[in-house]
């Protein structure tokens, strides 16, 4: 097989594999993203906890 063909081949095959993923993340059902997404929401939650210390009466800290 000539070099031509082969970089041919393995040009199409890069390109076919990225209009899969492009398919696979924008047009697939999103289901496993949503609940993902939600999960991530739930983990990253900040909750302000106040420190066990007394009050800090000095300016300088």
């Amino acid at each position: 097989m000539p070099r031509i063909a082969i970089l041919r081949v393995a040009v199409l095959l890069v390109i076919a594999v990225l209009v899969g993923r492009l398919y696979q993340l924008q047009l697939a059902p999103g289901e496993p993203q949503r609940s993902a997404s939600e999960l991530d929401v739930v983990l990253n939650r900040r909750v302000f906890v106040r420190p066990l210390r007394g009050e800090i009466f000095a300016a300088d800290g």
